[in-house]
C-alpha cells in the first residue's frame, strides 16, 4: 500500500475535547443580549397576534366588544413582558438570559399566562420558535466566529 494514512479515533476525541473548551471559553454577553432582544420581541408577537408561543389562538374573551385586543387594555403587562415597563425582569449573563414578569407589579401576570380558576391561559411568556432558532443562530454565529475566526 503507497502513502498510506492512519487515523486514530483517540485523536478526533482530544481534537473534539479541545474545541468543547474554547467553546466554553467564548464570551457570549452580546450574543445573549442579542437574545434578550429576540425574546422581548416574541412576546410581544405573542401579545399583538394573541397567540401563544406554539402559534395557539388565545381562548376568546367571554364578553365580545370591550374595544381592546385581549390582554392589552392598559398595557401594563405589555410593557412589562417586553421591557417598556414597571415589573420588567430581565437578567442576561454570559451564558444565560431570563426575561418575566415580577408578579409582585403586576399581580395578574401568572393567572393570565397559566390561567387559574375560572381565567382562561393565556400564555404570553415563551419564545415563538422561529424566535428561539434566531437566537440559536445567534449564539452559534458567535461561536464560530470568536473559536475559528
Amino acid at each position: 500500500m503507497i502513502g498510506k494514512q492512519q487515523f486514530f479515533a483517540d485523536e478526533a476525541t482530544a481534537q473534539m475535547s479541545l474545541m468543547a473548551d474554547a467553546f466554553e471559553a467564548v464570551p457570549l454577553i452580546a450574543a445573549m443580549q442579542q437574545c434578550a432582544e429576540i425574546g422581548r420581541q416574541s412576546m410581544r408577537d405573542n401579545f399583538t397576534s394573541s397567540a401563544t408561543p406554539d402559534g395557539s389562538n388565545w381562548p376568546p374573551r367571554k364578553r365580545q366588544g370591550d374595544g381592546h385586543p385581549l390582554l392589552i387594555d392598559r398595557g401594563p403587562l405589555l410593557q412589562a413582558a417586553t421591557g417598556g415597563g414597571a415589573g420588567h425582569v430581565e437578567q442576561v449573563e454570559d451564558r444565560e438570559v431570563a426575561l418575566g414578569v415580577d408578579g409582585s407589579v403586576i399581580a395578574y401576570a401568572a393567572t393570565h399566562n397559566f390561567g387559574r380558576g375560572n381565567v382562561p391561559q393565556r400564555e404570553y411568556a415563551g419564545l415563538k420558535p422561529e424566535r428561539e432558532d434566531a437566537c440559536e443562530a445567534v449564539i452559534a454565529d458567535a461561536l464560530m466566529q470568536e473559536v475559528f475566526g
